[in-house]
């Protein structure tokens, strides 16, 4: 699952190569992946990119007009750089987003298709995705420990379910531990997660792969 790291990576790296650009167009490979009707696709012709923004984790890309593009990668979504009008790859592509100086293709491994494309006007729209909860980057500890401990489940069920927060790192994090309050004169207890639990693997048994940089070269 593409976590705040990779979100941080592709947020700067699409600023770079996209930003104050203007879409020619988005060509849908796959239908399914497009979630929204209204406004159309068409609808995002022609028009500037005025920044790229965070929801959660979901990549949100502004343009003019008060029109959001909304890409939520889920597990398996990617999104690589690719000369201008390069075709959509078959099997695993899904869309692309083409600009001037480049397309932004969107590819998703596996054989179950979870990524999703959104389009809506107006910023109130664009707020009926957010998933709520805390924002952990802007939350205070005491904020942060007041919503943890609120939810009914678990401390470890409300970190691996996703109850707390907005943005969860446990795909880069190989052991989280945190001291847990335990009867009085007995050995602290300690609740874990591990990778094996929270963090999907790949063929190589690995989760060091998520975080491969997929983007493509520098923009030139």
């Amino acid at each position: 699952m593409p976590e705040l790291p990779d979100i941080t990576i592709y947020l700067e790296a699409l600023e770079s190569r996209v930003g104050h650009q203007r879409l020619d167009g988005i060509r849908i490979a796959k239908p399914f992946v497009l979630r929204s009707v209204d406004p159309p696709v068409s609808a995002t012709e022609g028009r500037l990119v005025r920044g790229v923004e965070r929801l959660g984790k979901r990549i949100v890309m502004v343009l003019e007009g008060d029109l959001f593009v909304i890409l939520h990668l889920m597990i398996a979504g990617r999104l690589r750089w690719r000369p201008a009008g390069a075709a959509i790859p078959k099997g695993n592509g899904l869309a692309a987003f083409d600009f001037p100086t480049g397309s932004l293709v969107l590819t998703e491994a596996g054989k179950k298709r979870r990524a999703s494309l959104h389009l809506v006007q107006g910023r109130g729209q664009l707020m009926t995705h957010d998933a709520g909860g805390i924002d952990v980057l802007e939350e205070d500890l005491a904020a942060f420990r007041a919503r943890l401990t609120s939810e009914k489940p678990s401390p470890i069920r409300a970190c691996s379910a996703g109850l707390a927060t907005r943005i969860q790192t446990r795909s880069f994090t190989p052991h989280v531990s945190h001291p847990w309050p335990s009867p009085r004169g007995s050995r602290p207890r300690r609740w874990s997660v591990s990778t094996a639990r929270c963090a999907p693997r790949c063929k190589s048994g690995s989760t060091a792969s998520a975080a491969r940089p997929v983007m493509g070269s520098q923009p030139r």
